[in-house]
Protein backbone atom coordinates (compact mmCIF):
# COMPACT_ATOMS: atom_id res chain seq x y z
CA UNK A 1 0.00 0.00 0.00
CA UNK A 2 2.70 1.98 0.69
CA UNK A 3 4.53 1.83 -2.71
CA UNK A 4 1.68 2.61 -4.25
CA UNK A 5 0.49 5.38 -2.47
CA UNK A 6 3.95 7.20 -3.44
CA UNK A 7 4.27 5.75 -7.06
CA UNK A 8 1.08 7.32 -7.34
CA UNK A 9 2.03 10.12 -5.88
CA UNK A 10 5.22 10.66 -8.05
CA UNK A 11 3.25 9.95 -11.01
CA UNK A 12 0.94 12.96 -10.35
CA UNK A 13 3.40 15.17 -9.60
CA UNK A 14 5.79 14.48 -12.68
CA UNK A 15 2.77 15.08 -14.69
CA UNK A 16 1.16 18.28 -13.00
CA UNK A 17 -2.11 16.57 -13.44
CA UNK A 18 -4.41 16.82 -10.25
CA UNK A 19 -6.24 13.76 -11.40
CA UNK A 20 -5.49 9.74 -12.52
CA UNK A 21 -7.23 8.05 -15.23
CA UNK A 22 -11.26 7.58 -14.14
CA UNK A 23 -10.89 4.21 -14.30
CA UNK A 24 -8.62 3.80 -11.38
CA UNK A 25 -10.58 6.47 -9.33
CA UNK A 26 -13.26 3.91 -7.67
CA UNK A 27 -10.39 1.17 -7.14
CA UNK A 28 -8.26 3.14 -5.55
CA UNK A 29 -10.77 4.72 -2.67
CA UNK A 30 -11.91 0.88 -1.83
CA UNK A 31 -8.69 0.04 -1.57
CA UNK A 32 -7.74 3.11 0.98
CA UNK A 33 -10.84 2.96 2.49
CA UNK A 34 -9.53 -0.44 3.77
CA UNK A 35 -6.39 1.21 5.30
CA UNK A 36 -8.62 3.97 6.93
CA UNK A 37 -7.69 3.60 10.28
CA UNK A 38 -4.30 4.10 9.14
CA UNK A 39 -5.29 7.16 6.83
CA UNK A 40 -7.11 8.52 9.54
CA UNK A 41 -4.20 9.15 11.46
CA UNK A 42 -2.41 10.50 8.46
CA UNK A 43 -4.68 12.99 7.73
CA UNK A 44 -5.15 14.11 11.49
CA UNK A 45 -1.66 14.18 11.89
CA UNK A 46 -1.75 14.57 15.81
CA UNK A 47 0.21 11.10 16.43
CA UNK A 48 3.67 11.60 16.22
CA UNK A 49 4.40 7.53 15.78
CA UNK A 50 2.97 8.20 12.00
CA UNK A 51 5.58 11.28 11.28
CA UNK A 52 8.39 9.15 12.91
CA UNK A 53 7.79 5.78 10.50
CA UNK A 54 7.48 8.00 7.27
CA UNK A 55 10.80 7.47 5.93
CA UNK A 56 10.94 3.47 6.87
CA UNK A 57 9.15 2.69 3.42
CA UNK A 58 7.38 -0.34 5.27
CA UNK A 59 5.00 -1.13 8.06
CA UNK A 60 6.07 -1.43 11.34
CA UNK A 61 4.16 -3.15 14.15
CA UNK A 62 3.47 -2.09 17.79
CA UNK A 63 1.51 -3.62 20.25
CA UNK A 64 -2.22 -2.60 18.60
CA UNK A 65 -0.95 -4.31 15.27
CA UNK A 66 0.69 -3.02 12.05
CA UNK A 67 0.36 0.08 10.58
CA UNK A 68 1.80 2.31 7.69
CA UNK A 69 2.75 5.89 7.04
CA UNK A 70 3.02 7.96 4.23
CA UNK A 71 3.91 11.57 3.94
CA UNK A 72 0.72 13.93 4.67
CA UNK A 73 0.98 15.57 0.82
CA UNK A 74 1.16 12.05 -0.38
CA UNK A 75 -1.89 11.14 0.63
CA UNK A 76 -3.66 14.28 -0.04
CA UNK A 77 -2.70 14.38 -3.30
CA UNK A 78 -3.74 10.55 -3.80
CA UNK A 79 -7.02 11.76 -3.20
CA UNK A 80 -7.46 14.49 -4.50
CA UNK A 81 -6.85 12.71 -7.70
CA UNK A 82 -9.60 10.10 -7.41
CA UNK A 83 -12.09 12.72 -5.70
CA UNK A 84 -12.09 13.96 -9.25
CA UNK A 85 -14.79 10.81 -9.37
CA UNK A 86 -17.56 11.57 -6.76
CA UNK A 87 -18.27 7.72 -5.95
CA UNK A 88 -14.29 7.74 -4.95
CA UNK A 89 -14.89 11.07 -2.71
CA UNK A 90 -18.04 8.99 -1.18
CA UNK A 91 -16.31 5.71 -0.77
CA UNK A 92 -13.44 7.69 1.81
CA UNK A 93 -15.62 10.06 2.64
CA UNK A 94 -18.09 7.19 4.40
CA UNK A 95 -15.04 5.18 5.82
CA UNK A 96 -13.80 8.26 7.47
CA UNK A 97 -17.56 9.10 8.68
CA UNK A 98 -17.97 5.89 10.04
CA UNK A 99 -14.06 5.59 11.54
CA UNK A 100 -14.90 9.14 13.34
CA UNK A 101 -17.80 7.73 14.96
CA UNK A 102 -15.95 4.52 15.83
CA UNK A 103 -13.67 6.57 17.79
CA UNK A 104 -16.12 8.68 19.76
CA UNK A 105 -17.96 4.98 20.34
CA UNK A 106 -14.56 3.61 22.17
CA UNK A 107 -13.76 6.25 24.54
CA UNK A 108 -14.23 5.88 27.95
CA UNK A 109 -17.57 6.55 29.98
CA UNK A 110 -14.92 7.64 32.74
CA UNK A 111 -12.39 9.62 30.54
CA UNK A 112 -11.92 13.66 30.78
CA UNK A 113 -9.65 15.84 29.41
CA UNK A 114 -7.04 14.53 26.74
CA UNK A 115 -8.79 11.04 27.11
CA UNK A 116 -11.91 12.93 25.79
CA UNK A 117 -10.91 15.44 23.94
CA UNK A 118 -7.77 13.46 21.52
CA UNK A 119 -10.09 11.53 19.64
CA UNK A 120 -12.39 14.19 18.30
CA UNK A 121 -9.60 16.49 17.41
CA UNK A 122 -8.43 13.74 15.46
CA UNK A 123 -11.61 13.42 13.78
CA UNK A 124 -12.34 17.23 13.12
CA UNK A 125 -8.77 17.47 11.42
CA UNK A 126 -9.34 14.26 9.21
CA UNK A 127 -12.66 15.64 8.44
CA UNK A 128 -11.33 19.03 7.63
CA UNK A 129 -9.04 17.81 5.29
CA UNK A 130 -11.74 16.02 2.93
CA UNK A 131 -13.79 18.97 3.18
CA UNK A 132 -11.19 21.01 1.24
CA UNK A 133 -10.68 18.08 -1.02
CA UNK A 134 -14.13 18.33 -2.15
CA UNK A 135 -14.09 22.05 -2.52
CA UNK A 136 -10.78 22.00 -4.86
CA UNK A 137 -12.98 19.23 -6.95
CA UNK A 138 -15.69 21.30 -7.26
CA UNK A 139 -14.40 24.66 -7.42
CA UNK A 140 -12.38 23.98 -11.06
CA UNK A 141 -15.53 22.23 -12.41
CA UNK A 142 -18.18 24.13 -14.09
CA UNK A 143 -21.37 25.25 -12.38
CA UNK A 144 -23.64 22.89 -13.25
CA UNK A 145 -20.82 19.91 -13.13
CA UNK A 146 -20.37 21.00 -9.21
CA UNK A 147 -24.29 20.43 -8.84
CA UNK A 148 -23.99 17.24 -10.23
CA UNK A 149 -21.13 16.17 -8.13
CA UNK A 150 -22.32 17.37 -5.03
CA UNK A 151 -25.96 16.04 -6.03
CA UNK A 152 -24.29 12.08 -6.88
CA UNK A 153 -21.83 12.33 -3.47
CA UNK A 154 -25.06 13.32 -1.48
CA UNK A 155 -27.10 11.03 -3.24
CA UNK A 156 -24.20 8.25 -2.18
CA UNK A 157 -23.33 8.75 1.57
CA UNK A 158 -27.70 8.65 2.12
CA UNK A 159 -27.65 5.55 0.75
CA UNK A 160 -25.34 3.94 3.17
CA UNK A 161 -28.05 4.70 5.90
CA UNK A 162 -29.52 1.48 7.18
CA UNK A 163 -33.16 1.26 6.77
CA UNK A 164 -33.51 1.20 10.41
CA UNK A 165 -31.42 2.79 13.20
CA UNK A 166 -29.38 0.55 15.09
CA UNK A 167 -29.64 0.29 18.42
CA UNK A 168 -25.90 2.25 20.39
CA UNK A 169 -25.96 -1.30 21.87
CA UNK A 170 -25.68 -3.00 19.29
CA UNK A 171 -23.94 -1.04 17.20
CA UNK A 172 -22.48 2.12 18.85
CA UNK A 173 -20.65 3.00 15.69
CA UNK A 174 -23.44 2.70 13.52
CA UNK A 175 -26.06 4.27 15.55
CA UNK A 176 -23.93 7.42 15.57
CA UNK A 177 -22.70 7.46 12.04
CA UNK A 178 -26.27 7.00 10.72
CA UNK A 179 -27.77 9.49 12.82
CA UNK A 180 -25.51 12.13 11.75
CA UNK A 181 -25.92 10.83 7.75
CA UNK A 182 -29.71 10.84 8.04
CA UNK A 183 -29.26 14.62 8.18
CA UNK A 184 -28.38 14.52 5.19
CA UNK A 185 -30.73 16.32 2.14
CA UNK A 186 -30.46 15.86 -1.33
CA UNK A 187 -30.07 19.51 -1.39
CA UNK A 188 -26.68 19.46 0.72
CA UNK A 189 -23.37 20.53 -1.00
CA UNK A 190 -20.19 20.16 0.14
CA UNK A 191 -19.43 23.32 1.35
CA UNK A 192 -22.57 23.36 3.89
CA UNK A 193 -22.49 23.07 7.95
CA UNK A 194 -23.87 19.51 7.39
CA UNK A 195 -19.92 18.30 6.38
CA UNK A 196 -18.42 21.35 7.65
CA UNK A 197 -19.06 20.47 11.30
CA UNK A 198 -19.90 16.75 11.17
CA UNK A 199 -16.78 16.58 14.00
CA UNK A 200 -19.18 18.24 15.94
CA UNK A 201 -22.28 17.20 14.80
CA UNK A 202 -21.67 13.84 16.03
CA UNK A 203 -21.28 14.55 19.67
CA UNK A 204 -24.51 14.81 20.20
CA UNK A 205 -25.87 11.36 18.83
CA UNK A 206 -22.98 9.71 20.77
CA UNK A 207 -23.67 11.50 23.97
CA UNK A 208 -27.44 10.82 23.40
CA UNK A 209 -26.79 6.74 22.41
CA UNK A 210 -24.66 6.26 25.83
CA UNK A 211 -28.00 6.49 28.12
CA UNK A 212 -25.72 8.16 30.94
CA UNK A 213 -26.79 11.39 30.81
CA UNK A 214 -23.67 12.57 29.36
CA UNK A 215 -23.71 15.58 27.30
CA UNK A 216 -20.70 16.74 25.15
CA UNK A 217 -18.84 20.17 26.60
CA UNK A 218 -19.74 23.08 24.72
CA UNK A 219 -16.30 23.71 24.56
CA UNK A 220 -15.72 20.10 23.03
CA UNK A 221 -18.43 20.75 20.20
CA UNK A 222 -16.23 24.77 19.79
CA UNK A 223 -13.05 22.88 19.38
CA UNK A 224 -14.23 20.57 16.62
CA UNK A 225 -15.57 23.46 14.85
CA UNK A 226 -12.68 25.14 14.95
CA UNK A 227 -10.13 22.13 14.08
CA UNK A 228 -11.89 20.81 11.52
CA UNK A 229 -11.93 24.32 9.97
CA UNK A 230 -8.42 24.99 10.44
CA UNK A 231 -7.54 21.90 8.67
CA UNK A 232 -9.76 22.55 5.61
CA UNK A 233 -8.01 25.95 5.70
CA UNK A 234 -4.48 24.42 5.91
CA UNK A 235 -5.03 21.89 3.25
CA UNK A 236 -6.59 24.40 0.57
CA UNK A 237 -3.84 26.21 0.92
CA UNK A 238 -1.48 23.30 0.76
CA UNK A 239 -3.83 22.00 -2.58
CA UNK A 240 -3.22 25.28 -4.56
CA UNK A 241 1.00 24.24 -4.01
CA UNK A 242 -0.09 20.75 -5.58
Amino acid sequence: MIDILQATSDVLEESGKKSLDASLHLPMAEMIADYTPETHEILAQLDAEYVTHISDGKPWRDESGVHIAVDHEVLVRVLRALSQTPEAYAEVRAAEGHYAAENLASISPTADGAALSARPAGNARALGVLDAIAEDVTSALHEDEAVEWDKRMVQLLRSTSPAGVPSYASDAAGYIDTMWTRTLMPTTRNGDKTFREQSSRILDPWGKGRGDGFKPPSGLKEDCVNGQFAAYEETKRALGDL
